[in-house]
Parts: structure tokens; sequence; C-alpha cells
């Protein structure tokens, strides 16, 4: 993870999302994952000061890169 500050109320982060242990199940209990999906997944987040706290503010996934 590494982070990117935009401006003093701002800040965006670089995570890596890890999804290779994850599966998801239609009602009949068959895998409904594509075979071709990535396992990690690289994502920006960017996270704002409001009221007090941080608030996530937008995310995004950087097209099909790889972490």
């Amino acid at each position: 993870m590494s982070s990117e500050q935009v401006d003093n109320e701002e800040f965006a982060v670089l995570i890596c999302t890890d999804v290779s242990e994850v599966d998801v199940l239609d009602e009949s209990g068959k895998s409904v994952v594509r075979p071709d999906r990535m396992p990690r997944l690289e994502e920006t987040v960017t996270v704002v000061w409001h009221r007090g706290g941080w608030l996530v503010h937008e995310t995004s996934t950087l097209g099909d890169h790889a972490c």
C-alpha cells in the first residue's frame, strides 16, 4: 500500500486487493467466478477529510493491472 497527498484535506491510497481465495456461488452452489478473473487488483482509493473524519470519496480499479 502506498499513499499520495493531493492537498491538506484529501489523499489517494494505492491498494492491492487479493481475491484469490474468494468464491461466489449461485443458488445451487456452483461457482460463478470467471476462470480468467485476475486474483489481485490494483486500486486507487481517494479519501477526504469531512466533519472531523476521513471518508472514502472515490475508488477506481486501475484497468487490468495486477499487483
